[in-house]
């Protein structure tokens, strides 16, 4: 017994008889792409050029910068422009902590430098008020 002819408009779970035609073959004249094939565990290919480890020390002291009140500000300033000029002299990567470094570094320290003129010329203005006195 032989099924009967594909007909659009009735059984819908009759397939068709006749293939799909070949559109997602291989086109002739293109070479054959391998399949995939996966790296064994605990295999990292290549990144690119290595970072400077005195950039990545800058960024992260002008972070503990903030938490340590400007403590370790001083190394991440002088870290970051170290760094700075070793990867200008070398190629290396690591520019934008250097530079996030150095700016980390400088905020405290500006920070220290207006609160210690806040209270010079606050202190001063206290010993000439208090000295000005009229009875």
């Amino acid at each position: 017994m032989s099924e009967p002819p594909y007909d659009p408009h009735g059984n819908p779970y009759q397939r068709p008889q006749e293939p799909y035609p070949q559109a997602y073959s291989q086109q002739p004249g293109y070479p054959v792409q391998q399949p995939y094939v996966q790296q064994p565990p605990g295999y990292y290919p290549p990144v690119g050029r290595p970072s400077n480890g005195l950039a990545v020390a800058s960024m992260v002291l002008g972070i503990l910068g903030f938490l340590t009140c400007g403590a370790l500000s001083i190394l991440a300033v002088i870290f970051g422009h170290v760094s700075y000029s070793q990867i200008k002299r070398t190629g290396e990567e690591g520019r934008g902590m250097a530079v996030a470094g150095i700016i980390l570094g400088w905020i405290p320290l500006a920070l220290w430098v207006l609160y210690v003129l806040f209270f010079v010329v606050f202190g001063i203005a206290l010993l000439g008020a208090g000295g000005a006195s009229n009875y």
